[in-house]
């Protein structure tokens, strides 16, 4: 898009005219770019751009030291807003049973411990642990599961391990 404005007198409007297409030609290829990374198009950059422009200028910030990357931001909150309104895609975190899913996944900081000190117990101990507090599994089935020789030999393997962890 090509920005033309017509030859006038040298007016305080005209080099007005003249900034802000200057300013428009500086700060809009960079633009296009960003959308045309982000599943845009040069219709979409111009039409975001345009409003980016307007409310750039709507605020009426004097003094400011890089108008440029102000307007990009401005830009760029808007490019943001609006593809995730017409996105057809629907964005991760906006999908709660994926959450939960996440969240049981992922175990949590004293999960991780657990796991790192059941480790550091060994095998044996895990399986012996995970049998009796997370299977809940009686001392007489964990005895001919896991080939115990008999219950008494469990049971103290199992205190053995707790002392462990």
């Amino acid at each position: 898009m090509t920005v033309c404005i017509a030859p006038q007198e040298e007016t305080a409007t005209s080099i007005t005219s003249k900034k802000i297409e200057a300013f428009y030609l500086s700060t809009f290829p960079t633009f296009v770019k960003f959308v045309q990374s982000n599943g845009g198009n040069l219709a979409d950059a111009e039409d975001v751009f345009q409003d980016a422009m307007v409310a750039f200028f709507e605020k009426n910030i004097q003094e400011l030291e890089n108008p440029e990357a102000y307007l990009m931001s401005i830009g760029k909150y808007l490019w943001f807003r609006k593809f995730k309104k017409e996105s057809k895609v629907q964005l991760l975190e906006s999908i709660p049973e994926l959450e939960a899913t996440l969240v049981d996944f992922y175990p949590t900081r004293n999960e991780f411990r657990l796991l790192k000190v059941l480790e550091k117990a060994g095998q044996r101990c895990m399986d012996i642990l995970q049998a009796f507090f997370y299977k809940e599994w009686k001392i007489e089935e964990i005895t001919s599961r896991l080939g115990f020789k008999n219950k008494h030999h469990a049971s103290v393997q199992k205190y053995k391990c707790m002392e462990k962890v």
